[in-house]
């Protein structure tokens, strides 16, 4: 079992080479796990698309690609000091609704959440589009579509 609570990020600049774009110490490996399931990742206002992910020697890496056709929140919740999972009506190319927000006690109850399929919500179903870690809001968002099924 591997102890590392390392994890970088890494984004490639036209080449085939790979640079560091953020380094994390001492993370737990709950969060760690959970950061390298999301489909995305908000820094800084700018969105990155997961390609890949890795665990070298002595730290877990997630590969990334700048999003250029998607916009980051401007006016969202942010939710410093917690671990909160937000539930979003999935719009393309622009601010998707807030429907829920889960609170967790630890990233391992918001893997519950991240890494589910379908979630029920106002006794309807909902079909999970993709997951971000937004860095800058410091939340997991889940991205859903409502099917067509009544609970």
């Amino acid at each position: 079992m591997n102890n590392i609570d390392v994890l970088e990020y890494r984004i490639s600049r036209d080449t085939d080479e790979w640079y560091p774009l953020l380094h994390y110490t001492n993370l737990a490996k709950d969060e760690i796990i959970a950061r390298k399931g999301c489909h995305y990742y908000v820094r800084e206002s700018i969105i990155y698309k997961k390609l890949s992910s890795a665990i070298e020697a002595d730290r877990h890496v997630v590969y990334l690609e700048k999003e250029e056709d998607e916009a980051a929140f401007r006016t969202a919740s942010k939710y410093e000091g917690q671990v909160c999972v937000e539930v979003r009506d999935y719009k393309e190319y622009t601010e998707s609704p807030l429907l829920y927000v889960y609170h967790c006690h630890h990233h391992l109850d918001a893997l519950d959440y991240l890494f589910s399929d379908f979630l029920l919500l106002f006794r309807k179903e909902w079909q999970i589009i993709s997951t971000e870690m937004d860095d800058d809001r410091k939340v997991y968002v889940m991205y859903a579509n409502e099917t067509d099924k009544e609970m």
